[in-house]
């Protein structure tokens, strides 16, 4: 188709994450993904080894002049860019799956897959598509092209090809159903002005002599809007709504992004669906060597931000991209890799990485927010104070205990119920959770083991909650309060004070609790000591933990379970495991802004503490040149600190994708 305590916060983010949700948040995230993300997807290639033949990567170039010939793989090809995977086939069921997964990375929920009728090479993919998508957590729709051809188009054959789909596919788990519009499917149209109002009219009208409506095939039938008054011959051909495809910005008066508040105003009017198509770039001047005026460069990946914010700011009910895969027009976010022959140097993503359209759609896909408010509230008791999100608990904030004197979070839970830190108290009969440690491990807490040579992790000393200075209360669906800590000895002196603002967010991809906190002195300097036991822990539920659970620990450098993560600097360590068929974790992460990185203090049994004091004690007895080291805080300086915490749980098969996480992590704690 065409055209060192830099940063104010200790961060703790409980990004809890459903099967709806980015990849719900997993892309991203996710892995989660967003169900209101929809990409455009190409299953036309095929490669010798799968298929005996080339398809689509030896596109023919169109000329103005002489006559027209075809690229020969696998040296040239159609296309100006080069793909990371290789030239694939759309047949083979390995190269579907490595899609999915750089899908759900992305955190694309939806995949609108090109069909050009029964019997065609992209109608055969699909039921292997379809399977894969529902195995990687995916929903798929038809992007039905021109299948009664361009000349002369009617609307019939389109009514034939949704009886056809909904017969053949539509009972298919992964056949996407809106479930906001009476779990209809949803179909796009490309082209769709090719065919007369009143023709679309017959199908989509209530009173249409061949209507669907109000059948078994009714649907969400979105229509191409390109010329400027599109829009009331969408309404006359009885269109749910409308969508722009193409990836120049200008090209077309539809995919003018300053023209997308008329069109939503528009859409809002008439009570139709407006959904915007962005794109990285474009360029086609690999098949189509004369449309250099529609080219328009990536610049870095500040076109596609530029796309995507202009979509975002219109409030769309969905957004669509343009395209996963279209090698021929270089719109793919799909990754691309340098690559030169004797005649042609192909384009990159320099100076990005191969992978950063996919990171970078998983960033949009996070921001992109729910259509619907969701309600954040919080239960009082004298001690302590649950949080809730749309009436449900989500976590337990204990700010006063009599056994632990030391604020935390207990009990913390996805949205599919299941708890990813161990239950408080520890239940040894129902969840066969051992019960070491039930004091030092409530759950989520940050406490350190020598503070002026006071220890406030095996509660020899105390973390005194001293006042709420604001809230706890909600604001535009965000949940915020703050809190100040009085640090005591065991003989009842000040040794430092922490102030700690909450602000709790829901967004597309869970729930995100961010904490950003000060230690000041009080009476004097004081200084952090150099042990294991220090920084910002996490007691994962028992069903999670490697040793007593299915569980496995990683962090960000690949390292695998104690052996391969303890007393190693890494930018995050996660504990998850495969719980009834989907996996559940907890993710701790570190902000680059701290004064020093932090050793990971993680155990089999089920902890994870990311500690940034421990120069000695983390490195071993053995590491003949590091002396123990403290950390001092004079009068009149401030430490800061920053951690964070995702929590998740996520349908598919493959292991989640951690590493696109802990940037939109980073992203979260700075805003």
């Amino acid at each position: 188709m065409c055209p060192v305590q830099s940063r104010a916060l200790v961060a703790v983010i409980f990004m809890v994450i459903g099967s709806g949700g980015i990849h719900g948040w997993f892309a991203p995230v996710a892995q989660q993904v967003n169900p209101r993300v929809h990409a455009f997807y190409y299953p036309w290639y095929q490669n010798l080894e799968t298929d005996g033949n080339w398809s689509h990567w030896n596109h023919a170039v169109s000329v103005r002049e002489g006559e027209p010939f075809s690229y020969e793989p696998p040296e040239q090809i159609g296309a100006n860019f080069y793909p990371a995977m290789g030239l694939y086939s759309s047949r083979s069921r390995e190269d579907l799956a490595d899609h999915m997964k750089q899908l759900k990375r992305a955190g694309v929920g939806v995949l609108a897959t090109s069909w050009w009728g029964p019997g065609d090479f992209t109608d055969e993919v699909v039921p292997q598509l379809l399977d894969v998508a529902e195995a990687h957590g995916l929903k798929v729709v038809f992007h039905l092209e021109p299948i009664a051809g361009r000349d002369g188009a009617r609307a019939e054959p389109f009514r034939d090809a949704i009886v056809y789909l909904v017969d053949r596919y539509g009972e298919h788990p992964a056949f996407y159903r809106d479930a906001a519009r009476d779990n209809k499917p949803l179909f796009y149209f490309y082209d769709s002005y090719l065919v007369e109002p009143e023709d679309w009219a017959s199908l989509f009208a209530p009173g249409g002599s061949r209507t669907l409506r109000g059948t078994e095939y009714d649907g969400v039938f979105i229509g191409l809007y390109v010329k400027e008054h599109d829009d009331e011959a969408l309404v006359e051909a009885g269109f749910d709504g409308f969508y722009t495809y193409f990836a120049s910005d200008g090209f077309t008066y539809g995919s003018t992004t300053a023209n997308w508040p008329a069109m939503q105003a528009f859409a809002d009017e008439h009570q139709l669906l407006f959904i915007p198509s962005v794109a990285p770039g474009y360029d086609d001047t690999r098949i189509r060597p004369w449309n250099t005026v529609n080219q328009r460069g990536r610049e870095g990946g500040v076109y596609y931000d530029r796309m995507w914010e202009a979509a975002l700011a219109v409030e769309p009910p969905y957004v669509s991209i343009t395209s996963f895969n279209e090698w021929h027009e270089g719109t793919q976010i799909e990754p691309a890799v340098p690559k030169a022959t004797p005649t042609y140097t192909y384009l990159d993503y320099a100076p990005r990485e191969p992978e950063y359209y996919l990171e970078r759609t998983a960033h949009w896909a996070v921001r992109y927010a729910p259509a619907s408010p969701v309600a954040v509230s919080f239960v009082m008791h004298e001690r302590s104070m649950e949080i809730l999100v749309d009436g449900a608990r989500v976590a337990t904030y204990v700010w006063q205990d009599e056994t632990i004197p030391r604020p935390y979070f207990c009990n913390v839970v996805a949205p599919d119920g299941t708890q990813v830190t161990r239950n408080h108290p520890p239940d040894p009969v129902a969840d066969a959770d051992n019960d070491d440690h039930p004091e030092f491990h409530p759950g989520v807490w940050l406490a350190f083991g020598d503070i002026n040579g006071q220890d406030f992790w095996r509660i020899r000393a105390r973390v005194r909650h001293a006042e709420f200075l604001e809230g706890p209360g909600s604001d535009h669906g965000v949940g915020r309060f703050t809190v100040r800590n009085v640090y005591e000895s065991n003989d009842g002196d000040v040794v430092c004070e922490e102030r700690c603002d909450y602000a709790f967010h829901v967004t597309p991809l869970g729930y995100l609790l961010i904490a950003q906190s000060k230690f000041t002195p009080v009476r004097g300097a004081f200084a952090f000591g150099d042990q294991e036991e220090m920084g910002f822990g996490v007691r994962v539920a028992t069903r999670i933990s490697v040793r007593h659970g299915d569980g496995i620990l990683v962090n960000s450098d690949g390292g695998r379970n104690e052996a391969g993560t303890w007393g190693k600097t890494a930018d995050w360590c996660a504990g998850l495991a495969r719980i009834d068929g989907a996996w559940a974790g907890i993710c701790v992460m570190t902000d680059p802004g701290n004064f020093r990185p932090s050793w990971f203090h993680s155990r089999d049994y089920g902890l994870i503490v990311a500690n940034p004091f421990g120069q000695k004690a983390m490195t071993g007895p053995d590491d003949a040149g590091v002396e123990p080291d403290q950390t001092e805080v004079e009068v009149g300086e401030t430490l800061r600190l920053g951690f964070g915490v995702y929590v998740f749980s996520a349908t598919g098969e493959d292991e989640p994708d951690m590493a696109s996480l802990y940037a939109e992590y980073l992203r979260l704690a700075t805003e």
